[in-house]
């Protein structure tokens, strides 16, 4: 699958960022899991999904919790243990600290800046035959569900990190309409430097030539006039 671009800016050099597609996951379950690793430092966010994926502390549920049961480690609020989304997000999380390392920021102030998932692709599934109540029984329905690829993106910066304003498709057609004249004028500039280098050195060859012209004249004006002094002295002679 192509490359996605990231829903926010932080500004070069500011935040680490780390994004997978194409994700075996629900997408409705990584949702929660981002959320709960949110606003956290690195080093707690990683111990809160490792306590999901061993079973000690399950990850606290907003949305998408229909049938979900309370859990007395949340203090009586429903919560699950997502462990394909926990285990998805965890690889992404070391990954964009793996990121950070690289441009330089500071580990221990690092945190969750931002944590997003989506829903990316949905693939149908098609029946190879009908199940009727004869086969299935008296009552019973087929029941089929498509297969749907999910999208996560994170970024790992300063605590309070900001992101950018994120500009809108006007802001960048003028940008690139000022990008094409900006290269259209330098093109310019050096087609006209390229001219007056060449002017100039026109002007040096024929400064040259003439010199050289000079140069060749005067031995000969100094031989006519040796000739018309011999000529004088062999006159008086």
């Amino acid at each position: 699958m192509a490359f996605y671009d990231y829903s926010l800016e932080f500004g070069a050099g500011k935040a680490a960022r780390a994004q997978g597609y194409d994700a075996n996951c629900s997408y409705k379950d990584l949702t929660q899991v981002c959320g709960a690793v949110k606003g956290k430092p690195y080093a707690q966010a990683i111990s809160v999904l490792e306590d999901a994926l061993s079973l000690k502390k399950p990850l606290p549920y907003s949305a998408h919790a229909k049938g979900t049961s309370h859990k007395s480690q949340l203090g009586g609020k429903r919560g699950r243990f997502p462990q394909n989304e926990s285990r998805y997000v965890l690889g992404l999380l070391r990954n964009a600290f793996a990121n950070a390392q690289s441009l330089g920021l500071d580990e221990k102030t690092l945190t969750v800046v931002h944590a997003q998932a989506y829903k990316q692709n949905v693939f149908p599934r098609y029946k190879r035959y009908f199940a009727t109540s004869a086969v299935l029984g008296y009552g019973k329905n087929s029941m089929i569900a498509n297969y749907s690829t999910a999208r996560v993106e994170l970024a790992l910066g300063p605590k309070g990190l900001k992101a950018s304003p994120k500009k809108t498709k006007k802001v960048l057609a003028a940008e690139k309409k000022r990008k094409v004249a900006e290269k259209k004028a330098a093109a310019e500039k050096a087609k006209a430097e390229t001219k007056t280098v060449e002017a100039k050195t026109e002007q040096k060859a024929a400064e040259k030539k003439a010199e050289a012209k000079s140069t060749e004249a005067k031995p000969t004006e100094a031989k006519a006039t040796e000739t018309k002094a011999t000529d004088k002295t062999e006159v008086k002679s």
